[in-house]
């Protein structure tokens, strides 16, 4: 049996990190005139505005692991930019099995990169191409978008060693 091991990184951010990530998704949704729109999991605000806040901690662990140093998080960028660096994705679930989870609004040219965990601790499971996750393998039939399993993402190290993320 081949059983393929995966580096994950276990990361926490601060009290201080988690009020900057709330007030980020704050304003994120205080300048959209949907904040739920696009949205798979239905949310009111509130909940929504949590969630965001939750996904710009897995954005700050990412980036910290890639040794950006003064990363800052984006504000009404939406899919026009990368979350990190030039063209890192950062994808975010609670779920601690989650899947790496793509749209067709994500950008092929990015490498989307799985964080799970709830805040302040975060684990960054892996990565893979966007244009890669969008093969019709990993094509959801409940969605219009790809899943793709833990297994199938490649270990953070790899992307350390000669690949262009930044």
């Amino acid at each position: 049996m081949n059983v393929k091991s995966v580096l994950v990184v276990n990361k926490t951010i601060s009290v201080n990190d988690e009020f900057n990530a709330l007030a980020i998704a704050y304003a994120r949704a205080a300048n959209m005139a949907n904040p739920m729109e696009g949205a798979i999991q239905k949310l009111n605000l509130a909940k929504s505005i949590a969630r965001d806040a939750e996904a710009i901690g897995a954005e700050m662990v990412v980036a910290r692991y890639l040794g950006i140093a003064d990363f800052e998080p984006t504000l009404n960028t939406y899919k026009n930019s990368a979350d990190v660096g030039y063209r890192v994705e950062v994808k975010h679930t609670s779920w601690k099995d989650g899947h790496l989870i793509v749209k067709p609004s994500d950008r092929d040219s990015d490498l989307a990169v799985l964080v799970v965990g709830e805040s302040p601790n975060y684990t960054i499971i892996g990565w893979l191409p966007v244009e890669v996750a969008k093969s019709p393998r990993f094509k959801s039939d409940q969605s219009n978008s790809w899943w793709v399993s833990q297994i199938n993402l490649r270990p953070m190290d790899s992307m350390l060693k000669g690949v262009e993320w930044s």
